[in-house]
């Protein structure tokens, strides 16, 4: 190492001296005018009473194959 200590020596130190990461706020490839067009139409399909759904991007397994199963009342 160059300066003979370690990297979150290093951190601390310029925490110290107020030097940090720039950070932003808005994400670089943010549209604000399709997020406008995506409001309107979330607020539309809740006027008309249109059910709205929101599925996580992880996506889902062809199987679900479980090892144990436990159930509620035993027999």
């Amino acid at each position: 190492m160059r300066f003979d200590c370690t990297p979150r020596a290093i951190g601390y130190a310029l925490k110290r001296l107020g030097i940090t990461q720039k950070k932003t706020l808005i994400h670089p490839q943010a549209n604000p005018e399709k997020c406008q067009e995506f409001i309107e139409q979330l607020e539309a399909y809740e006027t008309n009473k249109r059910p709205i759904i929101y599925l996580d991007e992880s996506g889902f397994k062809a199987h679900d194959h479980r090892v144990y199963v436990y159930r509620k009342y035993h027999f």
